[in-house]
């Protein structure tokens, strides 16, 4: 038997789904596709099984696999739309699992993940990267993982969450 790999990032969830956005949330973002470039061979980031990104069901074999697929929320996308834009790339992503159940398992839980494993599968963990719209909705936060989401950053390249620079002062007194 393969060693499992567990991989906590890659930006497939995002190039596969990106297309699948709807066109306020691209238009929002101001890309048609997730990397410059992207949108000019669209055949090549739709699909799980085969794709130019970083992970495919073809590049990992027979691999027992734990893969972290990240959705990058750009700070373009207002909190209002940020759970949607999630949601949407987590859809293809999840559907893609689906399509491909005899390869990959969509996880809800850590215990989820050892089985998948066990059976030679990938393990398909959703996960949010630049999760700075928790800090304007917290309530986000149970939202979101109910609808699967395992593993989030709370920041990525940026300053820090959008104009919470008021509601997180330290506390004096």
């Amino acid at each position: 038997m393969a060693y499992p790999v567990f991989d906590l990032h890659c930006d497939t969830a995002d190039r596969i789904g990106w297309a699948t956005l709807d066109l306020d949330l691209r238009f929002t973002a101001g890309t048609d596709g997730y990397f410059p470039g992207d949108e000019t061979h669209p055949q090549d980031f739709d699909l799980i099984e085969g794709n130019a990104c970083a992970i495919s069901l073809a590049k990992i074999g027979n691999t027992p696999w734990a893969q972290c697929f990240a959705t990058f929320v750009p700070d373009e996308i207002p909190t209002a739309h940020a759970a949607r834009f999630q949601a949407q790339i987590m859809a293809h992503m999840s559907g893609q699992a689906m399509l491909n159940h005899d390869r990959m398992v969509n996880v809800r839980s850590a215990a989820d993940i050892r089985p998948a494993l066990k059976d030679g599968k990938v393990a398909c963990i959703h996960t949010i990267e630049n999760a700075t719209f928790f800090a304007e909705d917290p309530a986000l936060i149970e939202v979101l993982k109910s609808l699967g989401v395992l593993m989030s950053s709370l920041s990525w390249n940026a300053q820090g969450p959008r104009n919470a620079s008021a509601r997180f002062r330290p506390h004096r007194g």
